[in-house]
């Protein structure tokens, strides 16, 4: 083994070669450390994010909870343009039914979804709720300008 296997260990300080998960010289000692019973417990709350995991049950509660967001965002835009005395924007915008709409929202979520897959949680919530609200921001300002 070369030098920079070598060191002292996290649990007994004896000088050996770190074999076990980043500086412990043996299992039994990574065991005792206490470290093993963190990293699985670290492990078990990582896979209970949903932000994080890329399963299809993450992939499809973002899906709902994108298509969600999307449509809050739709009903919102229309709002906003009958407010404004907008009728036509308003009629060009109901003519889909609302099947249409949540099957529009659902093909963004899930483009949504293939856009954050392996990105860190502040970009996915980004993502999820930013955009969103962002357009819808812009939209307001748009129309009140």
């Amino acid at each position: 083994m070369s030098d920079k296997d070598y060191g002292h260990c996290n649990y007994c300080g004896k000088y050996r070669p770190l074999t076990w998960n980043g500086g412990y010289c043996s299992e039994r000692c990574y065991k005792k450390s206490g470290q093993q019973d963190q990293d699985t417990a670290d492990e078990i709350n990582y896979q209970m994010l949903w932000y994080y995991r890329d399963d299809l049950a993450a992939v499809i509660f973002r899906t709902i909870v994108m298509s969600i967001g999307w449509n809050v965002f739709y009903y919102c835009i229309l709002g906003i343009l009958r407010d404004n005395s907008q009728p036509t924007l308003v009629n060009i915008l109901t003519i889909p039914t609302p099947l249409v709409m949540v099957g529009i929202t659902v093909v963004l979520s899930v483009f949504q979804n293939l856009i954050e897959r392996g990105k860190s949680k502040h970009f996915r919530w980004f993502i999820q709720f930013g955009i969103p609200i962002l357009l819808l921001i812009a939209v307001e300002i748009k129309i009140n300008a």
